[in-house]
């Protein structure tokens, strides 16, 4: 009994150390015209021209960094075209900063995002 009841405080304790914890989709963070926003199935990075990502969920480490599998949608003049591209990020200790970056097309891009909506509209003409 008391082996059965150690092992259970033992797996409580364990659970409550885990190093990393996931970002609940209901805040929005945004650079410009581009903004990381909650939809249906997790995030959306959008506002870039002719392109957006999809994010599903995300697990921060302690260091408030993280790297998640993403898909890259880009416009192709026929239509989006979608590719599999890692986000990596790290969102500040108060949550009102998150830088994110990814690789699509062969390009680099980098974004330093602030709490809240958009603050510019750009048109694109893409859809």
């Amino acid at each position: 009994m008391k082996l059965t009841f150690v092992l259970f405080l033992l797996l409580i304790m364990l659970d409550s150390c885990k190093s990393e914890k996931e970002i609940a989709p209901t805040e929005i963070w945004s650079e410009g015209c581009v903004s990381f926003k909650p939809d249906s199935k997790g995030f959306l990075l959008s506002g870039i021209c002719c392109e957006y990502v999809t994010v599903s969920k995300i697990k921060i480490k302690k260091d408030n960094s993280f790297v998640t599998p993403a898909k890259y949608f880009t416009y192709t003049g026929a239509g989006f075209q979608q590719s599999d591209v890692n986000v990596t990020g790290k969102i500040s200790e108060d949550r009102k900063s998150l830088d994110l970056s990814f690789e699509g097309q062969g390009v680099s891009k980098t974004f330093a995002l602030k709490s809240g909506g958009p603050t510019a509209s750009c048109l694109c003409g893409c859809d």
